[in-house]
């Protein structure tokens, strides 16, 4: 339905549709979701998050501009998670008495108003101080991050709490080892999937700048139970 009303609406115009599936009240995978794919789209996209907010308080939807692109979700920190603290602005979408389906009543009128004038219609309506969330802190005891899964995308692919730029400023001129089990470890950083033989376990910077663990031609989800909220372990030698 939901596909049919975009079509309708803006014919002519490529649409992509994800076929992520997400917990009802996560605000982290989906954000860690839109993170690693926005900067593949082009100047003008408008991507569209028509996420329900599982919360007693009006429901508030926000649009964020930046990377040339337009951003529409709810405001539950989704937003500002996924698109950083850089250059950022934000506009309150105003919602009609009655809306009851945020992508017909809310978000498709927006789309419409944004694809002929830009953002000039939401020019009186800054959002100052939209909902932001943290994303989770890899904690340090002694020589060893605690790190998290946060996400697994639909190959298995493990998303960690750990930024390249981070990574590189804590191991650098350091051996480290990435502790998956007792005795099962990575401790060294790939370039590629075909730097390992098939099945092989490894580590991986890519889309979005986030450490990866995965599994060439498999899943590191399912084969090495690298499940999102799953504690992983990075120590540092010195």
């Amino acid at each position: 339905m939901d596909q049919l009303l975009l079509h309708r609406h803006f014919p002519g115009i490529p649409h992509i549709f994800s076929n992520q599936h997400f917990k009802l009240g996560d605000v982290i995978a989906p954000s860690i979701f839109l993170k690693l794919c926005y900067a593949q789209f082009p100047e003008g996209t408008v991507h569209l998050a028509p996420l329900h907010i599982e919360s007693k308080l009006p429901e508030k939807y926000i649009l964020g501009v930046g990377y040339r692109q337009y951003f529409l979700g709810p405001d539950n920190g989704l937003l500002p998670m996924a698109l950083g603290n850089d250059d950022i602005a934000y506009y309150k979408l105003p919602r009609p008495t009655g809306t009851s389906n945020i992508l017909k009543d809310l978000f498709i009128p927006a789309a419409v108003s944004l694809l002929s004038s830009g953002t000039s219609a939401f020019q009186d309506n800054p959002e100052n101080n939209p909902r932001k969330l943290i994303m989770p802190l890899a904690a340090l005891t002694g020589n060893v991050l605690r790190l998290v899964v946060l996400y697994n995308d639909s190959h298995g692919n493990a998303y960690l709490n750990m930024e390249k730029a981070e990574f590189f400023k804590i191991t650098e001129g350091k051996r480290f080892a990435i502790k998956l089990g007792f005795k099962d470890e990575i401790t060294e950083i790939s370039s590629s999937y075909h730097d390992i033989p098939e099945g092989d376990k490894l580590a991986i910077f890519g889309l979005g700048d986030l450490l990866q663990i995965c599994v060439n031609c498999g899943s590191a989800e399912q084969y090495l139970g690298l499940k999102a909220g799953k504690m992983v372990m990075l120590e540092i030698q010195n």
